[in-house]
Formats: C-alpha cells, sequence, structure tokens
C-alpha cells in the first residue's frame, strides 16, 4: 500500500467518467522498470505520467488502481512502478470526457515543449505512435506543477481537477 492514504480516500470523489489524467509519483531509490520488449532506469525523484481511461469505471477506477493498492495485475508500464515500495503517490491533474491518444498526446507533446521535464523514452506510449513517452522526470518545483496544469487545459476541452496527498 502507498505510505499516504490521503489520495486513496480522496479518490472517491473522482468521477466514473472516461477521461485523461496526469499521475505525478516520487520514487525513493533507483528503480529498474522492465517489460517485455524494453526497460528503463528510473532514478529517485518526482515522475509524471500520461495516461487516459476509457474503461469501465473510467478515471475512478483507473486512478484509484494507481493510488490505493501495489497489488494488481501487472498490465500497463506505470503498473510495473505502481507495485513498487519505492512509488509514493503525491498529486493528480485530471480531465473528465477528453480521453483517448490524441489527449495523450496533446499533453505529453505539450510537457516535451517545457524543457524543464526530462521525457523517459518510450514510457507508457506503445498505444501513441506520435509521442515520445508519457513519463517525465519533474524538478523539484512548484513551477513544474503548475506547467503540468497548464498542459492539461490547453489539451481539454472539458474541466479539469486536481486531487492533492499531504506531502506534495
Amino acid at each position: 500500500m502507498p505510505k499516504d492514504l490521503r489520495l486513496c480516500r480522496e479518490s472517491t470523489s473522482i468521477p466514473a467518467f472516461k477521461g485523461t489524467y496526469i499521475l505525478v509519483f516520487s520514487i525513493g531509490s533507483t528503480l529498474t522498470v522492465k517489460s517485455k520488449r524494453r526497460s528503463w532506469t528510473l532514478e529517485p525523484g518526482v515522475y509524471a505520467y500520461v495516461g487516459s481511461a476509457g474503461g469501465p469505471g473510467g478515471l475512478r477506477s483507473r486512478l484509484r488502481r494507481h493510488l490505493c493498492s501495489n497489488v494488481k495485475r501487472v498490465w500497463w508500464h506505470i503498473d510495473r512502478v505502481t507495485v513498487s515500495d519505492e512509488y509514493e503517490p503525491l498529486l493528480v491533474v485530471y480531465c473528465v470526457g477528453d480521453w483517448g491518444t490524441s489527449v495523450e498526446h496533446c499533453i505529453s507533446r505539450c510537457l516535451s515543449t517545457m524543457k524543464v521535464f526530462k521525457p523517459i523514452p518510450g514510457f507508457g506510449c506503445s498505444d501513441d505512435r506520435l509521442s515520445l513517452t508519457h513519463l517525465y522526470q519533474l524538478p523539484s518545483s512548484r513551477a513544474a506543477l503548475c506547467n503540468l496544469v497548464v498542459c492539461m487545459v490547453r489539451c481539454c476541452t472539458s474541466y479539469t481537477s486536481l486531487l492533492l496527498g499531504s506531502s506534495s
């Protein structure tokens, strides 16, 4: 279980509709993430993952999966991070109604134009051939978090919400 359960408790208020999100989390020590075809080494720090939720339960189900449990079937690249003891969710920015690879690509493209974010090439974008990545390492600054919200607002036509953990 994540150390900070506040985000898990608060996630029950997330709408059960389709949407797109940015999950911000920290990694406490070096973590090697392996998929069938690739391997990534994530250094300690703060990361932002761009994802979407279009299945049953929408955003609520997908984000509760990322925020509430590290015991789950590993399905997506990000699951290989969220099952680790090194993973700690910090905050989520999401928009309701706008979802899918075109929105994910828009957000990822927006983040990649802001040179403060370090892309982790090939991570989480196997269904989005136009994006370099859906995972970025963030500098430790409030300005970086503001830029995440800016990208969300630019790419989503519906409202954008923020869910904060206690350590963010």
